[in-house]
């Protein structure tokens, strides 16, 4: 991404060309602009990481993409190759873009079908929890 200098009362500053953000060091990153949307989810999956290490993840966010995981603290880290397994989908290869406290994120090494993260999404809220049985319920209302 190209960088051009401009700045304002004598103090110079960096923007990203065609972004309209300033940044005051060089060093400040520019946020990378998305290009799939990101749904908010719930949804369990196990990561195997390129060290063997295997591991009960949540998903909190999916993108045809990239999605962002809840992980134990330190077990990714950037730069990293995993694999993301959701129940009844084959393992999706990715690398690890960000790592931090109990979360990290995700970039599918091939995007993820559209329909498959529209179907996962709706699947998660299609779950009903169980009602209170009134026939095993020891108090009822007169």
């Amino acid at each position: 991404m190209p960088i051009a200098a401009s700045g304002s009362f004598g103090k110079p500053a960096l923007k990203a060309a065609g972004t309209g953000r300033e940044s005051s060091t060089l060093f400040e990153p520019f946020r990378i602009p998305r290009y799939s949307i990101r749904y908010p989810v719930w949804l369990t999956a196990t990561c195997r990481t390129s060290t063997g290490r295997v591991a009960d993840v949540i998903l909190s966010d999916l993108s045809t993409d990239g999605c962002g995981v809840a992980v134990a603290d330190g077990m990714l880290k950037p730069g990293q190759l995993v694999v993301v397994r959701l129940q009844s989908l084959e393992g999706l290869s990715g690398k690890v873009v960000w790592a931090g406290g109990k979360g990290a994120g995700v970039k599918f090494e091939r995007p993820l079908y559209g329909p498959v993260v529209e179907h996962l999404v709706r699947v998660q809220f299609a779950v009903v929890p169980p009602r209170n049985d009134p026939a095993r319920s020891s108090a009822r209302s007169v």
